[in-house]
């Protein structure tokens, strides 16, 4: 089982566009004065600015991925989890640990590459028997797989199953889950929520927001511990919630034995 997580930043050229007069004049009425005016042009001026930034980050068209973490649902005998961070920045950047509450221990390994398509690799999802991601269904691996056609990766066939109401999915994407599929008023719920609330061991390191200022300030470190402790608070929701997807002839033992996963669950949120 692979969960995975990407970060994106805006492609150089999407932020050459500029803004409409219309844009910069949202707001604006007959009578006020030319300082006013000013005013509002240069507060909606920068307004555009962010909404681009924002927009084109999350549009695989005028966006790319800037790093991509891994990480096995199992640890290791020694209770240690290995999180691979793939990225493209010019700069080496050493192995790290996230730290947390809990007795394991999670060892990140950052990966440098050439490319943007040395970061999305050749996608070897048929190696694993599950995907897991939050929001990956409609963000992370669309993203991937439109960023690896316009880079001429090789990719294996999509998931067999990924329908949003098939619970035995080949996808497992617990943003979707945990709004039992459009059901639940769970929006602008994110992943860092659910780490607060129920206290996971390892608590969210800035915010997706904070990612693209990172980059402008080569703060390349941030944008990768930001990266690695997303999946990592995703393999402690996993490890909390899994009970509720788990059916007959889904996991491993299922036949009212506990699935594999279930060897490391002590290891999850604390109540």
């Amino acid at each position: 089982m692979l969960l995975i997580d990407i970060e994106t930043a805006p492609q150089p050229r999407s932020l050459e566009r500029t803004p409409t007069e219309d844009d910069l004049n949202v707001g604006i009425k007959p009578n006020f004065k030319p300082a006013t005016i000013d005013d509002y042009r240069q507060k909606n001026e920068e307004r555009w600015g962010r909404r681009i930034i924002k927009e084109s980050s999350l549009d695989w068209r005028y966006g790319q991925i800037i790093c991509k973490a891994e990480m096995d649902l199992l640890a290791n005998e020694e209770g240690q989890t290995l999180v691979t961070v793939r990225h493209a920045f010019d700069q080496d950047i050493e192995p790290f640990e996230v730290e947390g509450t809990a007795p394991i221990v999670h060892w990140v390994k950052p990966i440098q590459c050439a490319d943007e398509g040395g970061v999305i690799g050749n996608l070897p999802l048929g190696l694993y028997r599950r995907v897991v991601g939050f929001n990956i269904r409609q963000f992370d691996l669309p993203v991937l797989v439109f960023r690896a056609m316009i880079h001429g990766r090789q990719m294996d066939p999509m998931p067999k199953r990924m329908g949003r109401y098939d619970l035995q999915a080949d996808v497992i994407d617990w943003m979707d889950i945990l709004s039992w599929h459009g059901s639940f008023p769970t929006k602008g719920w994110s992943l860092d929520h659910y780490a607060e609330w129920f206290d996971f061991p390892v608590q969210p390191y800035g915010k997706g927001s904070d990612v693209y200022q990172w980059l402008i300030d080569k703060d390349y470190g941030s944008i990768l511990r930001h990266c690695a402790t997303d999946v990592i608070m995703l393999w402690y929701l996993h490890q909390m919630f899994e009970p509720l997807i788990r059916r007959e002839g889904m996991w491993p033992g299922s036949s009212g034995e506990k699935a594999e996963t279930s060897e490391i669950a002590s290891v999850g949120p604390r109540t």
